[in-house]
């Protein structure tokens, strides 16, 4: 497992974790995510959204823990494709913090 610190601000697209490479994804497994004031994040893999527009307001952390594990036992919140990055897309700018546990597969 693999963690990153998330911190942006700029409105539009964030990369969290770059492409892992040709026939490589990403597997998020649990992150936390605070605010600086009030603004709409959306997770995606590359342009395609992972996650439907979340709201959040200053200092209101959202968390997603490690995931209980899905069919085939795997872990996880949400996956990119391969070759995709991981992008947090922010709709305003906005200081947004807070980290990531990942892996690559």
């Amino acid at each position: 497992m693999k963690n990153a610190p998330i911190s942006c601000s700029a409105s539009g697209d964030n990369v969290v974790v770059a492409s892992p490479g040709p026939g490589r994804s990403i597997r998020v497994l649990g992150y936390v995510l605070v605010a600086g004031g009030s603004v709409i994040v959306t997770w995606k893999r590359g342009s395609t959204p992972l996650s439907g527009g979340m709201s959040l307001i200053a200092g209101g952390p959202v968390s997603a823990p490690i995931a209980p594990v899905m069919a085939g036992g795997i872990p996880a919140q949400f996956e990119t494709a391969a070759g995709e990055a991981l992008v947090l897309h922010l709709a305003s700018a906005v200081a947004v913090g807070g980290h990531i546990l990942y892996e690559i597969r």
